[in-house]
């Protein structure tokens, strides 16, 4: 019983301190795209004027079944950080002023970390590319096995930066493995390292879609 106990509190404290992200996706509404990001900045420069400690990313995404959509998303969170965000009401409104006249946005989540499927550092959100690929699945347990192997692949690669989100949104059936890279030199060995445990039979994947974001540090807010 007294070890179940503490079972219990250290998945409790595991749990508290996971690192959680926000994600949110926008689709600039056509012909306004130069709009679209004079707004963003004026919305990040209501974060700055309003003492939000956040870090804010931005990525456009240059390839893939989403090429032309905008994301932001805020990174290493325990989930009670979510529950402080800065003046959420005032958020809302200095968007409806200066982002939603040219732009849709298609969704916002949230996804965790998986700690044995990541390398993640701070410069690995501002690097020059970001490679995503996104697993659906139906057996847990095989897909984070095939995932290991894909991490292992990477790090023969020289990769040292990567990092997995499992999704607390949408299809929670769902990871999400972010791969930084700055020239088609590493994109190359990226695409190596995934073809070398992918090209298999019996994959415990749905489907797999990849994605290629360009970072945008003007469109970003760092603290």
């Amino acid at each position: 019983m007294k070890f179940l106990f503490v079972l219990l509190i250290m998945v409790s404290y595991l749990q508290c301190r996971a690192q959680v992200a926000q994600f949110a996706i926008w689709q600039p509404k056509e012909q306004n795209l130069q709009a679209f990001d004079a707004g963003y900045k004026k919305h990040l420069q209501w974060h700055k004027d309003n003492g939000d400690k956040w870090n804010w990313y931005g990525w456009y995404i240059i390839s893939g079944n989403r090429v032309g959509q905008f994301i932001d998303a805020t990174t290493g969170h325990a989930w009670a950080d979510l529950d402080k965000p800065i003046n959420p009401a005032g958020d809302m409104q200095d968007n409806f002023i200066n982002v939603f006249p040219y732009g849709n946005l298609n969704t916002v989540y949230k996804a965790s970390v998986i700690k044995e499927l990541s390398a993640e550092r701070k410069e690995l959100y501002t690097s020059r590319f970001i490679r995503m690929i996104r697993f659906t699945y139906n057996d847990p347990v095989a897909a984070k096995a095939y995932l290991l192997k894909f991490i292992s692949a990477l790090k023969k690669q020289g990769f040292d930066q990567f990092v997995t989100y499992e999704l607390c949104d949408g299809n929670a059936m769902e990871l999400n493995v972010l791969v930084p890279f700055n020239s088609n030199e590493m994109l190359g060995k990226l695409l190596s390292a995934f073809k070398q445990v992918m090209m298999v039979s019996n994959l415990p994947f749905s489907t797999i879609q990849s994605e290629t974001w360009a970072y945008r540090s003007d469109l970003s807010l760092l603290n």
